[in-house]
């Protein structure tokens, strides 16, 4: 598995847990929509690698 895999299961489920427990995560809720956020972005960067020169 991936890097890219673990962190999107990993995003899933805590949204799943936000959904269903909002009351528990509610004095996290911008902490954790941050953390999702760069977790999105690391993930669609590991997905999507930069394409290097090729060398002569």
């Amino acid at each position: 598995m991936a890097i890219s895999d673990v962190l999107y299961e990993s995003a899933e489920e805590i949204r799943e847990y936000m959904r269903e427990m909002p009351e528990a995560y509610e004095p996290m809720k911008a902490r954790l929509n941050r953390l999702l956020g760069s977790m999105d972005r690391l993930r669609a960067e590991l997905d999507n690698p930069p394409v290097l020169p090729q060398r002569e």
